[in-house]
């Protein structure tokens, strides 16, 4: 059996699986103590693995933002701001992203299994963080999975017990722990960017238990195609690259303004192809090559275009050191890609990644956009085999409305995912927003945040295809 037919066969237990979710047992309430920054913070005991409640435990680290009048609480919200990441430790940076929300209710948030102080992990070696989304040829893959595989075993010995039982599964289990404990009949629940995963995974575990759920910049987790899943980044991609050179030719300092900037960088990787460009300076060395221009041009955010556009100035008169220096992918946490990877188990072979990437090129990116496709497969390459919690749609159940919002420049959680998993949550609303990543916690959008607070403290959703204009 290929390994694509056996990941088919493994998704299709995993649907019924989620048909069958195991009943929440009782918990106790939670011991809330002052932890500075006006919050507070409790330990949640856990199973390690909630398909064997009666095994092992682990405690499971929760903050939270009281609300600020009790005469206006409503209850509790989980929030989720994503990556799959540790934010606990961040919270007295973070707190005023959710100030608004304790008008009406304790703010409460956790540190996901395996990370930060929820039985944190540390891997003996990080994750490779490669120079490239790209690869020039098999053999630099393939140096890229070995690196990987040495990683991956050496995370999943640190694991211990944990090992094989950090994906969304679990964690939607460990969101139900946290309603029991705060005494919710319903879970309400805000989730950003991979927070979605966790309450995708959730609204369908246990539908009965759903409340209102606010999902911002949704990662589609629904979608068993790698190909379509790749191309809908891709197209946004390719668009952002465009209006890139449209600004450029209407800003007097571009300093590509009076230059097509989307032929003058194509032309360079074409040169790029036929002799690397000397980056003499280059932060992490160099010299520029086609992979490494394609893998490190970010034209998504507005804010980075004046400064892309010098790189790319340079780059074309002979000096590709500022366009090569900046990573190819962000930093991240080592167990964010053994959740990232159980949820997400798409094929990694080279030929067929190859063979995918080929039909996106000749037909929604030809010039950018196609990287896409290999972003997750070069964080997954190489690591163990883990039974995975594959995508799959999310199942029919009564379960109220949910409310969701993507930026319609966004490249990595596109207005396409969010419409997706919108379509399969019968009298759900879906926002598109001007603008790109996490528009409720971090752009802070006033229209989306004016929608989402009516939606949360009254039910009342916004009207069908609804766009929220960007800040001004």
């Amino acid at each position: 059996m290929t390994k694509t037919l056996r990941l088919l066969a493994v998704a299709a237990g995993a649907a019924v699986a989620v048909l069958h979710a195991p009943p929440a047992t009782a918990a106790p309430a939670l011991t809330w103590r002052d932890c500075g920054s006006g919050l507070q913070c409790a330990e949640l005991s856990v199973p390690t693995d909630h398909a064997n409640p009666r095994g092992s435990r682990f405690d499971l680290a929760l903050a939270r933002y009281p609300a600020r009048d009790p005469a206006t609480r409503l209850g509790s919200i989980v929030v989720n701001p994503g990556g799959p990441g540790a934010y606990l430790h961040l919270l007295p940076q973070l707190g005023g992203q959710f100030a608004d929300l304790t008008q009406w209710f304790d703010v409460v948030l956790f540190d996901p299994r395996g990370m930060g102080r929820s039985a944190g992990i540390t891997c003996p070696t990080g994750a490779p963080i490669p120079l490239e989304w790209t690869f020039p040829d098999e053999a630099a893959y393939r140096a890229h999975v070995a690196r990987s595989r040495e990683f991956g075993a050496g995370c999943a010995t640190a694991a211990g017990p944990l090992a094989g039982k950090l994906d969304s599964w679990q964690v939607a289990h460990d969101l139900d722990a946290i309603r029991a404990a705060l005494g919710e009949s319903k879970l309400r629940y805000l989730g950003n960017s991979y927070g979605t995963v966790f309450g995708q995974a959730y609204l369908s575990l246990f539908p009965h238990r759903s409340g209102r759920f606010f999902l911002d910049s949704v990662y589609d987790h629904t979608n068993r195609s790698q190909r379509d899943w790749a191309a809908s980044r891709a197209e946004v991609a390719e668009r952002n690259l465009h209006r890139f050179g449209d600004w450029c030719a209407r800003t007097p300092d571009c300093a590509l303004h009076g230059r097509d900037l989307v032929k003058v960088w194509t032309d360079l990787v074409a040169r790029a192809e036929r002799q690397p460009i000397p980056a003499p300076d280059a932060k992490f060395g160099g010299p520029g090559t086609a992979s490494r221009i394609v893998s490190s041009t970010h034209s998504d955010f507005e804010r980075d275009w004046p400064r892309l556009a010098q790189a790319i100035a340079e780059a074309d008169a002979g000096d590709a050191s500022k366009l090569v220096g900046v990573p190819a992918i962000p930093v991240e946490t080592d167990v964010n890609r053994q959740i990232n990877c159980a949820d997400f188990p798409y094929a990694t072979d080279y030929r067929e990644v190859s063979r995918i990437v080929a039909g996106i090129r000749a037909t929604v990116a030809p010039l950018l956009g196609w990287r896409h496709t290999w972003v997750n497969v070069l964080k997954c390459a190489g690591l163990p085999e883990v039974t995975p919690f594959a995508p799959q749609p999310i199942p029919p159940a009564h379960r109220p409305p949910s409310l969701l919002a993507d930026g319609i420049h966004d490249s990595v959680t596109t207005v396409d995912y969010g419409r997706r998993v919108t379509a399969q949550l019968p009298g759900s609303r879906h926002i598109a927003v001007v603008g790109g990543h996490a528009n409720y916690l971090y752009a802070g959008n006033r229209c989306l945040r004016g929608h989402v607070h009516r939606y949360l403290t009254t039910g009342a959703l916004p009207p069908a295809g609804l766009t929220c204009p960007a800040n001004t």
